[in-house]
């Protein structure tokens, strides 16, 4: 199987492997957060036959421009502003 990026459509019926074991998708939910949450059942031991729910991860960058000083500023005062939070 091939791996699988925050850019994979999901569906029932699926095989996935995370974590080094697979997966079968029973269900597939949006996340308001953007993503999707997975509600799988384990294939192969150990996690056979156990429920779990993995969310598949957006990242967006918090910049857009193509100078990356002003990037790198930006991003920078990000963190600034989250670590006085």
């Amino acid at each position: 199987m091939s791996d699988t990026t925050s850019e994979t459509i999901f569906s029932p019926g699926m095989r996935v492997r995370i974590r080094d074991a697979e997966w079968f998708i029973k269900h597939v939910a949006p996340v308001k957060t953007g993503g999707q949450a997975l509600y799988v059942r384990g294939i192969t031991c150990p996690v056979q036959g156990r429920d779990q729910i993995f969310w598949t991860v957006v990242y967006k960058a918090p910049f857009f421009c193509k100078d990356r000083e002003a990037d790198y500023k930006e991003a920078w005062d990000l963190l600034e502003r989250r670590k006085r939070c």
